[in-house]
């Protein structure tokens, strides 16, 4: 290929024609990558010039699912970018599409570009430099130029930079030697990746907090088919996040993510996207809460706590896929189901207890079909004996988020749900079995439908599972919180009932059980996406609010509908918790009532220095637990409250912290 030519397909820039109230998804791009390189570069144009549109990966492997969300989706335009000649064509007959366009890198960047006053030179023989450099260039809105600098013809960039009436430009590791050649533009250097990086975060700190950090392994091979290090730079262009590296073997992780979270504008990031597989960014193996379990060891996402009592201050996702088309499928599939919930709820299928035996478990489900159907959620249920295949199989494509609480042998094993061929509109799949979330029971979920799937990859109790599932769906439903968002806040209940549990009772046993769901409860997908806002419950639910440094609970008089299994009952607040607490039976070999928790989020503002807070208030203490977590300033509680409480009201005073309090 001529030299000019290969320069311009490097070539990310920006469109300057304005869309009369773009639509986001009208327009798809289905990209045949070619390269690692051209990933980077294709996908970091359409993440800068048109962000509003969808951009899908074509593979093989994927037609049938890009098939049925093309079908579903219907763009208003659909155009083709295939890097080699033919491509275009075999793609639209594969999937069955009539494209408005099949185009080349070079003819999509030609129809976006304008001009350039800034141009990024990379080289495209360093990976990290070039993700880095790609997420700078993005955010400047300039081009990225990737070359080889072993066979680089200047003439081809010469032309390029006149026909952009470039003014600036950045040079990036190696492509500094270019510097004899372009005496005419205002140069700036930038010796390495972490240069670049700074560079990018400072330039992105100027519009606004930076609320995301993606963390991807760049020393997997770009070219890999299932190396999500490719497509680091277009997920944090597309969340306004930065990108950070691990080493080769991944495992400094954690390590990583802290140093993060201590650089300038980054100290109160909320979310984190793992951009990689199991192998690429391995889960950390911890001892298991539980000494007596047959597991010896647990697996937990990197950034998760190490100390005992210690709150979740990350919202953590994980993006990965062996077919790495899948992931912006995902991401489009986010689209859609938004789009679609625009004028309704949520519709929500839940199957427990599948062939009985699992009386509290049953429980905790229908605490949360009660709060979904509060805040107006449509909710398709079937428990206990009712549950069957047939029944969830014909429901399964009718439901935007699908529940399943119970053994994960009969959905697993038994029905094969991993190899169920139907595909399902875009969907939230929540596994809340033992050993639920594993590649090979997950990854063909995620290929037919899923936008993401939450489960734990250890044994669970149905106790601190179904406390899990209940917090979760509160999480979202009552308060609006994105997928990490509730998956921290269902991490920190189950932290606080630890600690409650052992307040409340003398013998407790099993309290490793809900840490150890703290530590394994697991998102594969994105954590920053919210499903539902603005809840309009019938019941007016449980709220707590701050004012200076009074922290007020409000409990309202009115109740869900009683709850009632042969084994148990509760009667639960509205945005209220269970977690397997429960008192005795109030007669011989009836019902035990489970204890109604009432949780929530409170921010607390260090007036200043070293301090933390402490509530006082008339409930005892050993009715509640607060954990405080001092890099978002947030506080979570958890009470126990008395049968005849209405409401709490609690000061809040700060002081030094004792030795070894974090």
């Amino acid at each position: 290929m001529h030299i000019r030519a290969r320069l311009l397909l490097a070539v990310v820039f920006f469109s300057s024609f304005a869309r009369a109230e773009p639509v986001p998804g009208s327009t798809v791009y289905l990209v045949q990558p070619g390269t690692g390189a051209d990933l980077v570069t294709v996908s970091t144009t359409l993440a800068t010039a048109e962000p509003e549109s969808l951009m899908l990966l074509d593979s093989v492997e994927s037609s049938l699912y890009l098939r049925t969300f093309l079908a579903d989706w219907k763009p208003r335009r659909l155009v083709v970018i295939a890097t080699r000649s033919g491509a275009g064509q075999d793609i639209a007959t594969r999937i069955g599409i009539d494209p408005n366009a099949v185009l080349s890198p070079l003819e999509i960047q030609t129809r976006l570009f304008a001009n350039a006053p800034e141009v990024i030179v990379c080289p495209n023989d360093a990976s990290p430099e070039l993700l880095q450099a790609a997420c700078l260039a993005g955010v400047r809105k300039a081009p990225l130029v990737s070359i080889d600098p072993a066979g680089l013809r200047l003439a081809g960039l010469l032309d390029a930079l006149a026909r952009w009436r470039t003014e600036r430009i950045t040079l990036v590791g190696s492509a500094a030697r270019l510097r004899p050649w372009l005496d005419g533009w205002k140069l700036t250097l930038l010796r390495d990746a972490d240069a670049v990086q700074t560079a990018h975060r400072l330039d992105l700190a100027r519009s606004g907090a930076i609320q995301t950090v993606v963390l991807t392994n760049p020393f997997e091979k770009l070219d890999a088919p299932d190396t999500m290090a490719a497509l680091g730079p277009w997920l944090a262009l597309r969340k306004r996040a930065v990108l950070r590296f691990t080493r080769a073997d991944g495992e400094d992780a954690s390590d990583v993510v802290a140093r993060t979270l201590k650089e300038p504008r980054l100290t109160k990031a909320e979310y984190l996207i793992l951009a990689g597989s199991l192998r690429s960014l391995p889960p950390e193996l911890r001892p298991n809460p539980i000494a007596s379990d047959r597991d010896r060891q647990i697996e937990t996402e990197p950034s998760n706590p190490t100390e005992d009592g210690e709150p979740v201050s990350l919202a953590v996702g994980r993006l990965f896929h062996p077919d790495r088309a899948i992931v912006p499928l995902m991401q489009a599939r986010q689209a859609a189901l938004v789009a679609d919930l625009k004028d309704r709820s949520p519709r929500v299928l839940i199957a427990s207890n599948a062939g009985g035996g699992l009386p509290m478990l049953e429980l905790f489900s229908r605490a949360t079909i009660a709060e979904l159907r509060n805040v107006g959620w449509s909710v398709t249920a079937t428990l206990g004996n009712q549950v069957n295949e047939d029944e969830v199989r014909k429901q399964m494509r009718r439901h935007d988020v699908f529940l399943w609480e119970g053994h994960q042998s009969t959905l697993i094993h038994t029905w094969g749900y991993p190899r169920w061929a139907e595909t399902t509109p875009p969907q939230l799949v929540v596994l809340q079995s033992c050993l639920a979330l594993e590649e090979a029971k997950v990854l063909p979920i995620l290929s037919r439908g899923a936008i993401g799937v939450v489960g734990t990859s250890t044994r669970m109790y149905s106790g601190s599972g179904g406390a899990s599932s209940l917090a979760f769906f509160d999480s979202l439903a009552y308060e609006g919180q994105t997928l990490g968002g509730a998956m921290r806040q269902t991490k920190n209940l189950l932290i606080a009932y630890a600690q409650l549990k052992e307040q409340r009772v003398t013998d407790a046993t099993r309290t490793g059980a809900n840490v150890r769901a703290a530590r394994t409860f697991t998102l594969w997908g994105d954590p920053t996406f919210r499903l539902a806002t603005a809840p309009m419950p019938t019941v007016p639910p449980v709220s707590m609010t701050v004012a200076r440094d009074r922290v007020s609970v409000t409990l309202p008089e009115e109740r869900l509908p009683a709850l009632t299994t042969p084994q148990y009952r509760a009667t639960l607040p509205a945005n209220g918790r269970l977690a397997g607490l429960v008192h005795p039976p109030a007669e011989k070999n009836g019902p035990r009532e489970m204890v109604p928790l009432l949780f929530g989020e409170i921010a607390l503002h260090a007036p200043g220095g070293d301090l933390v807070p402490r509530l006082t208030g008339t409930l005892p203490s050993s009715r509640r637990v607060f954990l405080y977590d001092a890099r978002r300033e947030c506080g979570t509680l958890l009470i126990a409250p008395t049968p005849s409480g209405e409401g709490f009201k609690f000061r809040v005073q700060w002081e030094s912290p004792e030795p070894g309090e974090r």
